[in-house]
């Protein structure tokens, strides 16, 4: 279809008070995220991380991915063969899952702390 008529069909589709698609609203921008968003304040970046629906289990799959990656690569450059058994066994002890392990502990216990003072409980 040439680009003319292209015009013209688009055109005789757009009706009065036919459908539109809203403008997109830009999400409010948080203020106090760090660089390592395990280590915010923020309410807010808490029950993104930990409450329902939250994301903190994909965070974790993408970081223990990267820490197989590492895992492959090094046997791969020593020319060892590695089970996927083994590779997943050693990502699971590698600093950077670890390190993951105990920033995520250290923000769930912050969210805990915030949502017992949000709802009123304290222990």
């Amino acid at each position: 279809m040439s680009s003319e008529r292209m015009k013209d069909a688009t055109a005789k589709a757009e009706l009065p008070g036919a459908w539109k698609p809203r403008s997109v609203v830009e999400p409010k921008p948080i203020s106090d995220v760090p660089d390592d968003i395990a280590e915010s304040e923020s309410w807010e970046v808490l029950c993104a991380l930990h409450s329902g629906f939250a994301w903190s289990e994909q965070w974790r799959k993408i970081v223990l991915a990267s820490a197989r990656e590492i895992v492959r690569a090094r046997a791969a450059l020593a020319g060892e063969r590695v089970s996927e058994a083994r590779i997943d066994d050693v990502a699971r002890t590698s600093s950077q899952y670890l390190g993951f392990c105990e920033r995520h502990l250290r923000s769930r216990l912050r969210y805990e702390q915030q949502f017992r003072a949000e709802g009123g409980l304290h222990t």
